[in-house]
This record gives C-alpha cells, structure tokens and sequence, in this order.
C-alpha cells in the first residue's frame, strides 16, 4: 500500500503491483486495500474516515464514521461483505459494506 499526502494507491496482495491510485482525502491516507475481485479498494484516513472506492471510476462508494483518531489498517473479510479497520483509538471495527452500518467494535488494542 502507497500512502500520499491526500491519498492512497490500492496494491493486488497476489502480484504485488498498483491497481489504483485515489486523492480523494482531506488529510494523509493509509492502508489502501483493494477487494478480491479488483472492483473496490478501502482506505482509511488521518482525519478518522474509512471510504471505500469503485477502482474504475474512482467513485466514493461507502463512507463509514465511528472512530475518533486516524485509521491506520482497511481490509475486506474473506466473506467480501464486511469492511475491518483499525486506528489509533484502540479500537477494530467491523462494518457492513452494504448498509455502512457498524456491526461489531472490540475496544482496547494495543498497537
């Protein structure tokens, strides 16, 4: 994962190369994630938001608030329907990628 000063470039976990590259945050992105299937990549930002983007037009699909310090860690679960984040708030939560609706936060991390 590429982290910009306002974006971040999606990385295929196989092959190790740039599927995409998005400036669409107000403030440092990181964690750039790209789904499976090619069609989605998560980020996560220094200004407490998580996006999730359509690779081929760059679009904001989803938005996800709740935490309350930066987001350093986006992935997809292996079900491809949740979102999972984690930041500095110490927390880790998991989020529907539907609805955007918060389905589990486990508080008290460490790093």
């Amino acid at each position: 994962v590429s982290t910009q000063s306002t974006g971040s470039s999606g990385i295929n976990a196989e092959y190790g190369e740039v599927v995409q590259t998005v400036s669409r945050f107000k403030k440092t992105a990181y964690s750039g994630f790209v789904r499976r299937d090619g069609k989605l990549l998560v980020a996560g930002s220094e200004d407490n938001s998580v996006q999730v983007f359509e690779v081929g037009t760059r679009s904001i699909l989803r938005q996800f608030a709740g935490h309350a310090r930066a987001v350093h860690v986006t992935r997809f679960d292996e079900s491809d329907i949740h979102v999972l984040t984690g930041s500095d708030d110490k927390t880790v939560r998991c989020w529907d990628l539907s609805t955007a609706a918060e389905v589990l936060c486990m508080r008290g991390h460490e790093d």
